[in-house]
């Protein structure tokens, strides 16, 4: 009777995880329970073989090496919340052999990974549907990146099960296994996840070399284009195309913009700052009738007296061709930290208006056929200054930076450019505190420290991590965390492919699914950290166990 609960609880895990507030933490403390209840004490560690023990002290040396950063780093609140989670991995042995005695069967765990693929994209649909494309599906884990990227699993690790089982027509398993990816897909879509789409080929490419020998190129080509389409058919109906272009608008203006973080003052004009800033200006009317470019001014501007103050000689050429309409564009800049207000002063040539908000100080009308310079000043903190062209008008622009990182900064202010600054102050955390990182949660602390010195902008340092599982690592726990971390990756790793080289078609089964698994999670951790949720510690710990275990011998069915 017991067993037949625990297994029920194992087939709606993936589901509830995503759908109802702590059911996954109920279901692993009741596997602890069971763990040491049915083989503690019973030669446990000695049953384990060579590669089960070490994956075993992986597990366990996650938590170890909090412990540790915790008691010898920067003691915070945050620090001793963020290692009461990090109990989850030190009862790894107990949770591995529950499973192990429980064996969960390849059927058992297709239907397990086909309801959470289901779940999560129903649930997400349905969250849709009523809060309008813009809105992020998060199920109860409350974060969108992690439910997606979980979603997502989902739907590929049901699919070597469905595959794997003999007492479905052929047909029907590939069938099924399409359903289960589609169907994580659409969550992870819905979700607007863009980390979580990296790992999409790389699991279609593990599928591909599992499945299809060389002379089933054809068959890999049409499978890959198949998904390639449900991908195009998402992206045209979804906010998923608005969202891969504002990434590459992150990512080319980071790299154009070339932001200065020396300090530098003045005139912001080089030709690859300006490129970049052009990409991020907003239109906020007239956008079907404005056009941005940026052009040579070192004529216009050595004839009016600031050749020598701005060396660059470029400017951002605003053309508004509406015959009508008043054009509005946006111009991001950073906001100083603990100033209630601020100046903003551009450089112009031509006919306009320089708005910063309300007040006498906040609207400055200007025209002129010479460079001059136009100073307002902003009290409205989220308010983003702008300039106001009238219709049939041109108009060259240069901002002119007052304080660090005014203008400079601005690629900072995007979910990537916020991510590219958290990443670099993560690092240096690791520079200075190499081997045990600046203690277990202690990132926060030390980040805000930064902000008053100017190295780090606000925003950065407004997250409890580093938005990386292997940066965040290096930061709080340093090198011994890291080695830890590609161990609790690596090692399941190992048994793994040896299991997906097997005759027998279940066990290759519980491998290529736990490949799956480890390769999704490293890849979402790149623009994520995941780790730091207590539902994917759990999520993935016993997903682990699950496949480990199965992925020695062959089940029988339950």
């Amino acid at each position: 009777m017991l067993r037949a609960l625990l297994l029920c609880a194992i087939l709606v895990f993936p589901m509830v995880t995503l759908i109802v507030p702590n059911a996954e933490s109920v279901i692993y403390g009741l596997l602890v329970l069971y763990g040491l209840g049915s083989g503690w004490g019973q030669g446990a560690w000695r049953a384990l073989d060579r590669h089960e023990r070490w994956v075993a002290l992986a597990w366990m040396g996650m938590f170890g090496v909090a412990y540790v950063s915790f008691l010898l780093g920067k003691d915070t609140r945050l620090g001793f919340h963020i290692l009461g989670r990090d109990l989850r991995w030190a009862v790894f042995v107990p949770v591995y052999l529950a499973v192990r005695r429980l064996r969960p069967s390849a059927r058992l765990l297709k239907w397990a990974f086909f309801l959470g693929a289901a779940a999560a994209g129903s649930v997400a649909i349905v969250a849709v549907a009523e809060r309008g494309w813009n809105y992020r599906p998060r199920g109860v884990v409350g974060v969108p990146i992690v439910f997606g990227d979980l979603a997502l699993l989902a739907g590929f690790l049901a699919a070597p099960f469905f595959v794997a089982d003999r007492n479905l027509a052929r047909p029907l398993r590939v069938f099924g296994a399409g359903c289960a990816i589609v169907l994580g897909l659409v969550a992870s879509v819905l979700s607007q996840s863009r980390g979580g789409w990296l790992a999409i080929p790389a699991l279609v490419a593990l599928l591909a070399y599992a499945w299809l020998p060389k002379r089933r190129l054809k068959s890999a080509l049409f499978a890959g284009g198949a998904l390639a389409a449900v991908f195009l058919v998402l992206v045209g109906l979804t906010p998923v195309g608005v969202r891969i272009e504002h990434a590459v608008t992150d990512v080319t203006s980071a790299i154009e913009a070339r932001a200065d973080r020396s300090g530098v003052l003045g005139c912001m004009d080089s030709r690859h700052y300006l490129s970049g800033l052009a990409q991020a200006l907003t239109v906020v009317s007239a956008r079907e009738a404005v056009a941005i470019h940026v052009v040579s001014a070192r004529n216009a501007l050595a004839a009016a007296g600031w050749g020598s103050r701005c060396r660059g000689g470029y400017a951002i050429a605003l053309d508004n061709a509406s015959r009508k309409e008043t054009a509005r564009i946006a111009i991001p800049q950073l906001e100083p930290v603990g100033e209630a207000t601020w100046p903003i002063e551009m450089l112009v040539r031509g006919r306009g208006i320089l708005s910063a908000g309300f007040g006498p100080k906040a609207i400055r009308r200007f025209r002129d056929g010479s460079f001059a310079p136009v100073w307002v000043a902003l009290n409205n903190p989220g308010v983003r200054p702008a300039i106001e062209l009238p219709p049939k008008s041109r108009l060259l622009a240069i901002p002119i930076q007052l304080y660090p990182g005014q203008f400079s900064d601005y690629p900072l202010l995007t979910s990537l450019g916020l991510r590219l600054d958290m990443w670099r102050a993560a690092f240096r955390m690791f520079l200075e505190h190499p081997l045990l990182g600046v203690g277990t949660g202690a990132y926060r602390d030390t980040a805000a420290g930064w902000t008053r010195t100017g190295y780090l902008i606000e925003n950065a340092a407004g997250y409890e991590h580093a938005h990386q599982d292997l940066l965040n690592m290096l930061a709080n726990e340093g090198i011994l965390g890291l080695l830890v971390l590609l161990a609790i990756y690596g090692l399941p790793l190992v048994g793994f492919r040896r299991a997906v080289q097997s005759s027998d078609p279940e066990r290759s089964a519980y491998g290529l699914a736990g490949g799956l698994l480890v390769v999704g999670m490293v890849i979402g951790g790149l623009t994520e950290t995941l780790f730091i949720h207590s539902a994917v510690i759990t999520w993935y710990t016993l997903i682990v166990a699950i496949l480990y275990a199965g992925a020695q011998v062959k089940h029988p069915a339950s």
